[in-house]
């Protein structure tokens, strides 16, 4: 109780110094805590589920292919090569679910838009999504039956009890909903909005996913060894490979081609942020040790005389210890008030969710208020409590060790900010970089919305699947006929954008060497669109090209690719036929095609990806694709309001739009809020170093009151005296800023090392940071210098 006493007049004792301390702490520790827990929410990821290291997907292979993807285990045509993975000695049980992603559904006579998967019984056996209301063993086992999210729930019933309620589709009966499912503890891969039963139909017209659990203990190395081999598959006449892939894994891997079937993470940005969470929390520790040791040195008579009355280091120890619990407790409290005030901002404008896990939070606790004090109380600790008494009872302003090492403590923090600046700075123009670069295709007022989506099921009788049919035939034509006479477009065209066509999907074969290409198909108007430019041959031409001919444009990268000079004589080959139609002949052969012309290569996807080799196929766009329209200049605002109409006139419900500028900015949303976070915590670490340099450079011009006042009354001036105080810590600053350099550019080579186009480094990113750096510094120093430079000789000389 005594050394409790003690630590708390020590701390009453040096006001200041100790509210220095514990403001630079608590936002060094605000920071640490949340980026922990955003960092812990990502690496943990489907955690939620008791048995994910037994959890595995299924991916399919098709030989001589490279693209592996997703895929269950499927014998839709009873071939009879066909092995099931699923049926192997290690795995326990499994489960296969239909996932059907923007698919409409009606409820009360309103139509929306939710994802839908299409599961057996053993869905909710095997994963362990949260259900609040139903009985998790009994839901899924009635073909009537479904189980809707909470937030599904809200969307369509508002505060109703959703349970006993109906929800319809374009194919099957009506089910009722007889479970809820609520939000995990965690985050998931698996996204979905409703859960139907796959027995509602015999057949599914979407491909399935297969999850299996393996036995404890199994080996996913022999597993897969026993499934390495290809069957044949007469329905496509090729080959194909199951294998099994760690569910754990699937959040941040990018190797396998998944559809958008799973939510994905950037492991580089975590990596990041780690990094960043590790100096802040350096940052913070030497901040803390540099400002606590001068309120030892402050107090080194004391420590003297306690060991020359028979004190031992132990109880040195813990008074010090205790100290830094009672600092750091507070600089906690403090902190988590930071992080309560800011979690919602954070979430909503930067999607920095954080993990609120009582186990984490506590963890963190324990860690903070147990071991960091160990850690911090060491340094202080092992300077005074190995010194001679005599040494202790010396005067404060004894220099030597203590100022070098304050002096040290300076460069590592500077270092560390102005390092922390530099990349934070590069990070703004690489963004700006990427959100200003020329992809290659016009992307100014293109509008896309979503008119007919496909209602085909395999179970439909021939009555059902004509009925539709014609429908769908009958609003495709109104739909067709409006945005022809409609004045308020250019062109428009059903398909994918430029940026989305996401990795190659086609292997082309010419003149020996073989090559995996972007394959689509375009048609004029598309082309007309993004107006993607013709290098050498020609474009499409809606009046003479069709359907089923054997042609191709390419890029300049493909040309590049196969070693193409010629055109006109060049024909590739794809490894398997890329288009049937029962209204043609030769079906049963894979011709290869002729090139009638070049586009202008440009971007797909991010930029950090390389220009890759582009094929087109002759194709109109498929209506159940997003319709994609140019809209005239200055007619943004009618044209929304003319699909607007055009949407309810047809297929009426949510009226979804989007322009590609944006959805291209979305592409680097991620880049973006690692940029927001960076460059706040940059900043954020000058504040803590500048709030420590406040908490020295105090503690330095009060040893140096003396030495003041006789060079003011040796005719000192107040710019003089000013320069002589500053001089130091601007010496300090350009060591550090020497050394931060190097490991800036380091770091910035580091990270670029993905990217296939990238801003350059230029010299003015480190000219600013230094001059943010010394702007800061100085304002900071700045006060109390000049403060002590004007002060009255005479009292400064009767103060000491």
């Amino acid at each position: 109780m005594k050394i409790i006493l003690l630590a708390l007049r020590s701390l009453t004792r040096f006001r200041l110094y100790s509210a220095i301390n514990i403001m630079g702490l608590a936002l060094s520790l605000a920071c640490v805590i949340t980026l922990s827990r955003y960092i812990y929410q990502e690496t943990t990821v489907d955690h939620f589920h008791k048995h994910l290291d037994r959890l595995y997907f299924t991916t399919l292979q098709y030989q001589n292919s490279p693209m592996i993807r997703f895929s269950g285990s499927s014998n839709m045509n009873n071939e009879p090569d066909y092995k099931e993975p699923l049926e192997d000695i290690a795995i326990e049980q499994s489960t296969t679910f239909i996932p059907m992603q923007q698919y409409d559904i009606y409820s009360e006579n309103r139509k929306f838009t939710a994802d839908l998967f299409a599961v057996d019984t053993s869905f909710l056996q095997i994963l362990d999504f949260p259900v609040l209301a139903g009985n998790r063993k009994t839901l899924m086992l009635k073909p009537e039956s479904a189980v809707i999210t909470r937030e599904m729930a809200q969307k369509l019933f508002g505060n109703e009890n959703p349970i006993g309620k109906t929800i319809s589709f374009t194919f099957g009966n009506p089910v009722t909903i007889e479970g809820i499912i609520g939000t995990p503890a965690g985050k998931s891969t698996l996204h979905f909005d409703i859960l139907i039963s796959e027995s509602m139909q015999k057949k599914w017209s979407r491909m399935p996913q297969s999850i299996a659990l393996l036995y404890p203990g199994s080996d996913l190395k022999q597993i897969n060894k026993r499934l390495d081999y290809y069957m044949y598959m007469k329905a496509g006449d090729r080959y194909q490979q199951y294998q099994f892939f760690p569910m754990k894994k699937i959040y941040f891997d990018h190797t396998i081609h998944d559809l958008n079937l799973f939510n994905k993470g950037n492991k580089t940005n975590i990596q990041i942020l780690s990094i960043v969470t590790l100096l802040i929390l350096i940052i913070g520790f030497v901040n803390f040790t540099n400002i606590y040791t001068v309120l030892i040195q402050k107090r080194s008579r004391e420590f003297g005389m306690k060991k020359v009355f028979g004190a031992k280091r132990f109880h040195l120890f813990g008074q010090i210890y205790i100290e830094n619990i009672f600092i750091i407790a507070c600089a906690l409290f403090v902190g988590w008030v930071f992080i309560e005030l800011t979690q919602n901002y954070l979430s909503n404008q930067w999607g920095i969710s954080q993990s609120n896990d009582w186990r984490l939070n506590l963890s963190l606790m324990l860690i903070l208020i147990v071991l960091l004090p160990i850690v911090t109380a060491s340094y202080p600790f092992f300077k005074y409590g190995y010194s001679t008494p005599i040494r202790s009872l010396q005067s404060v302003s004894k220099k030597g060790n203590s100022v070098l090492s304050r002096s040290l403590f300076l460069i590592i923090q500077y270092g560390i900010s102005i390092s922390l600046i530099i990349v934070s700075l590069f990070f703004i123009k690489q963004l700006h970089f990427m959100l200003n670069y020329d992809n290659g295709y016009q992307t100014k007022d293109i509008i896309k919305t979503q008119f007919l989506r496909s209602n085909y099921a395999l179970d439909d009788t021939y009555e059902q699947a004509t009925a539709k049919n014609e429908k769908q035939k009958q609003l495709d034509n109104i739909i067709t006929t409006k945005m022809n006479e409609s004045p308020l477009f250019t062109a428009w065209a059903y398909g994918e954008s430029p940026y989305e066509y996401g990795e190659p999907n086609i292997q082309f074969e010419f003149q020996g060497k073989k090559q995996m290409v972007v394959y689509n198909t375009v048609d004029e108007r598309y082309m007309k669109i993004y107006d993607l430019q013709t290098v050498e041959g020609r474009n499409w031409n809606d009046s003479i090209d069709h359907f089923g001919t054997y042609d191709l444009i390419i890029n300049e990268t493909a040309k590049k690719t196969f070693g193409i000079t010629d055109i006109a004589t060049a024909k590739l080959q794809p490894e398997n036929r890329l288009w049937w139609s029962s209204d043609m002949p030769d079906m049963d052969k894979n011709p290869a095609y002729n090139i009638v012309g070049v586009v202008k290569d440009f971007q797909i996807g991010h930029l950090s990806q390389a220009t890759l080799p582009l094929v087109f196929a002759y194709d109109i766009g498929y209506p159940y694709s997003r319709l994609t329209a140019h809209i005239v200049p200055g007619k943004r605002q009618e044209a929304i309001l003319f699909l607007q109409k055009l949407h309810e006139e047809t297929v009426g419900g949510e009226f979804i739009y989007s322009f590609a500028e944006d959805e291209i900015k979305a592409i680097y949303k991620e880049d973006k809020k690692v940029t927001s976070i960076y460059t706040a915590f940059a900043l954020i670490a000058i504040l803590i170093s500048s709030l420590g340099l406040f908490g020295l450079s105090l503690f330095d011009v009060q040893q140096r009151y003396r030495e003041i006042a006789i060079r003011k009354v040796n005719g000192a001036t107040t710019a003089i005296i000013m320069q002589m105080l500053l001089r130091k810590y601007y010496k300090l600053l350009a060591i550090a800023f020497v050394i931060a350099t190097p490991v800036s550019w380091l770091a910035i080579h580091k990270y670029l090392e993905n990217f296939a186009h990238k801003a350059s480094i230029s010299w003015w990113l480190f000219a600013v940071a230094i001059l943010i750096t010394g702007s800061i510094s100085l304002l900071t120093l700045i006060w109390q210098t000049r403060r002590a430079a004007r002060m009255n000789p005479a009292i400064a000389i009767k103060n000491e």
